[in-house]
Formats: C-alpha cells, sequence, structure tokens
C-alpha cells in the first residue's frame, strides 16, 4: 500500500524534479495523485539513432514498452530480497511477460508490422 508523506520537502538536489515526487495512477495508493516524498525513477530505453533507423521493429517497440511502478516496485523488491543474479532476472522477466502476455504480444506484433 502507498501511502501519503505529510509535505513534500525536497532536498536541493530533488528541487528539480519535485514534480515527479507525487505520481498519478499508483495502484494500492490511498489516494490519487499519492505523495511519496521521493523522486520516482523514470526508466527510459536509449538506443543509437542510426540503430533505430535500421531496425523499425526496435524503435516501435522501445516506443510502446512501458514499465508499471507498481512492477518496477516488484522487481526491485525480488532483487533486494537476493534474487539478483543473471538466473534470477531473466525468471522475473519470464513472469512479467507470462503476466503481461497480451500486451506483450500487442507490442510484438506492432513492433513486426513497423519493420513492414
Amino acid at each position: 500500500m502507498w501511502v501519503n508523506v505529510p509535505k513534500i520537502l525536497p532536498t536541493e538536489a530533488q528541487a528539480v524534479a519535485v514534480d515527479r515526487m507525487t505520481q498519478p495512477d499508483v495502484e494500492g495508493a490511498v489516494t490519487d495523485p499519492v505523495k511519496l516524498g521521493f523522486v520516482v525513477s523514470d526508466i527510459r530505453i536509449v538506443a543509437n539513432k542510426k540503430f533505430l533507423a535500421e531496425n523499425p521493429a526496435a524503435k516501435k517497440f522501445f516506443e510502446l514498452f512501458t514499465l508499471s511502478l507498481a512492477d518496477i516496485n516488484e522487481q526491485n523488491t525480488r532483487m533486494n530480497a537476493g534474487e539478483k543474479s543473471a538466473k534470477d532476472i531473466q525468471k522475473h522477466a519470464t513472469e512479467w511477460i507470462a503476466k503481461n502476455q497480451t500486451k506483450w504480444n500487442d507490442w510484438l506484433a506492432q513492433a513486426r508490422a513497423a519493420a513492414k
């Protein structure tokens, strides 16, 4: 469950990202948006422009792929609990795909279509 902090008090370093200390649409949050009191990680895919131009399927997949804050935190929690080997992480990814198979298949279909 996500609960609000009483007041957001960013450090000097956090001040540039204070808008990312409040997050909408968080599953399990007591309010929407929820005031977290820390800067939410922003994970982004980066790729070489030449690679993207030569690989339209990869480009499309990268544009579509997203992970929810809940999914990121679940994976981080598992790693912090000791499941951090390459084999563990592969298992986490395989399990995430299985739980999100419809979304995954749609992303792949759109990516393949972009390659045609």
